[in-house]
């Protein structure tokens, strides 16, 4: 396993998720640019943590207008930290950890604070 907090982007550009730089559009282009090429090298899988579910799906909409979701999910099976937990929770956690195994691994989407920071266990791969 290895953890990291990644300062800047493949460009060079700072990754600063402040509320101001999260909502330009370089931000989030810099930011989607890098999780796809990670998406591509990085085996098994990786966990993308945001500040909060409004940025999270604040980005993800950017993504799909620009086509880098697409390019995400294509390198990976892209699993979303659900809002509620339970049932929803339960799956997505279920179906990260078994993607995560396979030869196409995942990313998980999930947020600082949230049910997946709470104490899921990453055990293994």
């Amino acid at each position: 396993m290895f953890a990291s907090a990644i300062p800047e982007g493949l460009s060079g550009q700072q990754l600063l998720a402040t509320y101001d730089h999260v909502s330009k559009p370089a931000f989030q282009d810099e930011l989607g640019a890098l999780l796809i090429q990670l998406c591509r090298v990085v085996p098994n899988g990786l966990l993308v943590f945001f500040p909060s579910y409004s940025t999270l799906e604040k980005l993800r909409r950017r993504w799909k207008a620009t086509g880098a979701l697409e390019n995400i999910q294509a390198a990976k099976t892209l699993v979303v930290e659900p809002r509620s937990s339970g049932v929803a929770f339960d799956t997505a956690s279920s179906t990260f950890c078994s993607e995560a195994k396979s030869d196409r691994g995942a990313v998980f989407f999930a947020v600082c604070r949230g049910k997946v920071s709470e104490g899921m266990d990453f055990k293994d791969e």
